[in-house]
């Protein structure tokens, strides 16, 4: 199976789970949430490392908080913003999701250590 054809029925996965549990149709808050949430994002990773990073990522909303979740050479990861002003980089394992990174939402080097984490996690996988 390819890379390409992996992501999109992980995302008409997510798409059914959303439609069964009623998250997929988000009302004016929930949207907003996600809104800033992009926007964040946005202010804390270049633009052109954005492009690289979520081509094809699922933007999400959830009661506990929004995410988004990407591939990077078929590795499943999670970067997901948190109440307590900091963000958690979490990778799939197994169909789990572990904690690899926290990032404090003020640190200047957020989008540094978050290519670093995501590389890392890449190289031990390849090895």
């Amino acid at each position: 199976m390819t890379e390409k054809l992996a992501t999109y029925i992980d995302r008409a996965r997510l798409n059914q789970h959303d439609a069964w549990t009623g998250e997929y149709f988000l009302g004016e808050s929930e949207q907003r949430e996600l809104t800033c949430f992009k926007c964040f994002i946005a202010s804390k990773i270049d633009l052109f490392v954005r492009v690289e990073l979520f081509p094809l990522a699922n933007w999400l909303w959830s009661p506990s908080g929004c995410f988004v979740q990407f591939k990077v050479e078929g590795r499943s990861f999670r970067l997901v913003h948190e109440q307590n002003d900091e963000t958690h980089l979490l990778i799939d394992k197994d169909g789990r999701f572990e904690m690899l990174l926290s990032l404090p939402d003020a640190d200047r080097r957020f989008e540094d250590q978050l290519l670093i984490a995501i590389g890392n996690e890449i190289e031990v996988h390849d090895q």
